[in-house]
């Protein structure tokens, strides 16, 4: 009878342990994606911040040459 019980209580701590070990690589496989997305979104804002801003800077040269051709026709 004791063996019995031994027996299963060491299946059901190697079953917690099993649980343990796939819950840690779980976690670090949610970590390692979260880490991804989180880099991925930092540089989409970069890029279209940089889009943004290349946007205005042509804006800007392209009124300076309207405003430099009429004031030539003036």
């Amino acid at each position: 009878m004791l063996d019995k019980e031994r027996a299963l209580w060491m299946g059901k701590f190697q079953f917690l342990e099993q649980q343990r070990d796939q819950s840690k690589a779980d976690l670090e496989e949610l970590q390692k994606k979260f880490q991804q997305s989180l880099e991925l979104q930092q540089k989409m804002h970069f890029d279209n911040k940089t889009n943004v801003e290349m946007t205005h800077s042509q804006m800007i040269q392209q009124l300076k040459g309207n405003y430099e051709q009429r004031m030539k026709e003036q």
